[in-house]
């Protein structure tokens, strides 16, 4: 049904917005969600689905920090402390964590780097999308 409704405009809706400004954006989200998807496949192999969704929900926090730094957008002392409080909260399930999931951390530390630099990715391709305002998703 998408593509019918946009189906009479193709060029004008998916080629016309991307000028050479947005290529290093939109070529970085693009290979950023292949590697996510990769990850996240990887990932379920070695830890527990609860665990991989937790350490997913890093990403806002590092979408915060990051908007922060490269888009120079500020936020609330309130936004803050709830942040803070999920990132405490994600600390204390990796640092603690038991069973089949801390064995996957001390013998496969490789699936330890990839499963933490998966919210990274994730909010790289956050604030890259955020970078190309005017294109559509």
């Amino acid at each position: 049904m998408m593509f019918a409704m946009i189906n009479v405009n193709v060029k004008k809706t998916l080629v016309d917005p991307v000028n050479r400004a947005n290529l290093p954006s939109l070529l970085f989200r693009s290979i950023q969600a292949a590697f996510s998807i990769f990850i996240s496949f990887v990932s379920l192999k070695y830890f527990n689905v609860s665990v991989v969704g937790i350490v997913c929900s890093l990403t806002p926090l590092i979408v915060c920090v990051l908007a922060n730094f490269l888009l120079n957008e500020r936020m609330k002392r309130r936004d803050v402390i709830m942040l803070g409080g999920v990132f405490i909260a994600v600390l204390l399930v990796i640092v603690f964590a038991d069973g089949d999931d801390a064995a996957s951390m001390k013998t496969n530390p490789w699936a330890l780097v990839a499963l933490l630099s998966q919210p990274v990715l994730l909010a790289g391709g956050t604030i890259a999308m955020r970078k190309m305002r005017k294109i559509p998703e």
